[in-house]
């Protein structure tokens, strides 16, 4: 129960220091198909939660941008 417990905590820690797709592509002025195309590709680093959305973490944008 207790690592449960510690991979939620990690889950949620990761996903507060990410930003969803569409967040990224206000950020970047591109579009939501060129973000799923470099995730495909490899080109931009994400992950996706258990609903299968894709969250790209904050150093990744400070990479890219």
């Amino acid at each position: 129960m207790f690592q449960l417990y510690q991979m939620r905590q990690n889950v949620d820690k990761s996903v507060r220091e990410a930003i969803s797709v569409t967040e990224l592509t206000t950020k970047l002025g591109v579009r939501r198909k060129t973000v799923y195309r470099w995730l495909k590709a490899g080109l931009v680093n994400g992950f996706r939660l258990p609903g299968g959305h894709y969250r790209i973490p904050l150093n990744e944008l400070e990479r890219i941008s």
